[in-house]
C-alpha cells in the first residue's frame, strides 16, 4: 500500500521524468508497491 509521501513524491518524478510514471503505473497494475 502505498502512503501519501510515497504518492507525492511519485508525482514529483512523474512530472520531473515523464517515463519514471511508465514504470510507476505498471508495478502499480502488476501489484508490485
Amino acid at each position: 500500500m502505498l502512503r501519501l509521501e510515497d504518492i507525492e513524491f511519485t508525482v514529483l518524478l512523474a512530472v520531473l521524468h515523464p517515463p519514471y510514471a511508465d514504470v510507476v503505473r505498471f508495478k502499480t497494475s502488476r501489484g508490485i508497491t
